[in-house]
């Protein structure tokens, strides 16, 4: 049973940027993206989300990197991998490693690979796949790989019928296949006329044999085309949330579920307090039955350039939410205790802290 269990106040606006789970804690990582009042001078930011506490804290570090945004973050051994993303219409070629211990950044790779952003990246078998995306006005269909081990990129033979090119998709990684879906391609892709098209298949890349294949659904309805929407995998399925298509001018909230072995497509609805209609937001997994969504943004100018660019006449959100996919009954438990505002004085210790987190000004259950 699906579930949104808190909404959270208190972050920084932010949109495109990238969030990684820091293993073995209980913190979540923001990695630069984007706000209205955007300064193309300054650094880029790292902030962290406490998912026992539900509180943001800004990171000090001790070197810095250019702002971007559109970018992607990849954790592999006790690093994040900052790969490629954008600042005004420029695509970056390069790889930024932040080290989770010492807090600090390091260049590792700069323009040895396609510039891109609105890309994804996956790492399997200790190879970071980045695919797809958008290098100024030519939209991507490509796929390299990054070896975080050796620092070096490769441009494996790609065998299949590859996506359409395309940016702002999704894409997660279930063993050894990564499943792409969604994003934002153009009548006359790969070149970037305005006549925008949403694609609405389900794309299966074999990381053993760097075969396309296509998904053949067997059930359910094709949801709607969408661009900067998110997905997680969650046991053998595909969970989206969230995008945007222009040709209809709708944001969604929706939640969406592909089941990769059944091949089917289902609507869920989750009780709650959930987001608003939003793209470009940030989503990770926070453990095995939970993930966070954050930020994002949900109205303004219909785009104008290949890939998006801040504006002022966005509204650009801090908000953020947790999805739980199943609710155990403690939580279950300690939900109904804030949401009849019932007296917990007398429980034990552990609860409390539990529930004082829940109580907080910034933070909503139901």
């Amino acid at each position: 049973m699906f579930r949104w269990t808190a909404r959270i106040d208190g972050g920084h606006k932010r949109v495109n940027q990238a969030l990684v789970k820091v293993p073995g804690s209980s913190f979540v990582l923001s990695f630069g993206g984007y706000w209205a009042k955007f300064d193309h001078s300054t650094d880029l930011d790292v902030h962290g989300f406490d998912t026992g506490t539900l509180k943001w804290h800004e990171l000090d570090t001790s070197q810095s990197i250019p702002k971007r945004f559109a970018h992607t973050a990849t954790v592999f051994d006790d690093r994040v991998y900052v790969i490629h993303g954008q600042q005004h219409h420029l695509p970056y070629s390069r790889v930024d490693v932040f080290d989770l211990k010492s807090k600090t950044w390091t260049t590792v790779a700069e323009n040895e690979a396609i510039a891109r952003a609105g890309h994804t990246a996956n790492l399997i078998n200790n190879l970071v796949y980045v695919i797809a995306g958008s290098c100024g006005l030519e939209f991507l269909d490509s796929v390299e790989t990054f070896d975080p081990v050796s620092l070096v990129w490769s441009k494996p033979p790609v065998g299949g019928r590859a996506p359409s090119p395309r940016d702002f998709h999704s894409a997660v990684a279930m063993g050894e296949s990564i499943y792409v879906y969604g994003g934002r391609s153009d009548e006359n892709a790969p070149y970037f006329s305005n006549h925008q098209v949403y694609p609405q298949d389900v794309k299966r890349f074999d990381t053993k044999t760097c075969t396309w294949s296509d998904v053949v659904v067997e059930a359910g309805s094709i949801p709607i085309g969408r661009r900067s929407h998110s997905a997680v995998a969650y046991g053998n399925r595909m969970i989206v949330f969230g995008g945007y298509n222009q040709l209809v001018d709708e944001y969604f909230s929706d939640l969406l579920v592909f089941d990769v072995k059944a091949c089917t497509w289902s609507n869920v609805v989750a009780p709650g307090p959930s987001p608003s209609p939003r793209r470009r937001h940030g989503c990770c997994l926070i453990d095995e039955r939970r993930m966070l969504v954050y930020g994002g943004t949900n109205q303004g100018l219909a785009d104008v350039v290949a890939l998006d660019e801040p504006e002022d006449d966005y509204d650009d959100l801090a908000d953020a939410y947790v999805l739980n996919f199943e609710p155990t009954l403690k939580e279950l438990c300690l939900l109904a205790v804030v949401r009849n505002r019932l007296d917990y004085s007398h429980v034990p210790k552990s609860l409390q802290v539990a529930l004082r987190s829940l109580t907080q000004e910034t933070v909503t259950v139901v």
